[in-house]
């Protein structure tokens, strides 16, 4: 299934955009933030993101 739920410390608007990998503003979140956070490791985290995800290169 192409679904999860994320816990927000607050009620967000609809429309509102949740960077869960990557950098919004002065924030990172890599995967090995992720994958600590799972108890996992990176490649794990990396390889389980459905192929229906979009990817995006970003120099």
């Amino acid at each position: 299934m192409d679904q999860l739920m994320v816990a927000l410390p607050q009620e967000m608007p609809v429309g509102t955009v949740i960077t869960l990998i990557g950098s919004a503003g002065d924030q990172h979140v890599t995967l090995e933030d992720l994958a600590d956070r799972l108890g996992t490791i990176p490649y794990e985290v990396a390889t389980s993101l459905s192929v229906r995800l979009p990817r995006y290169l970003v120099d």
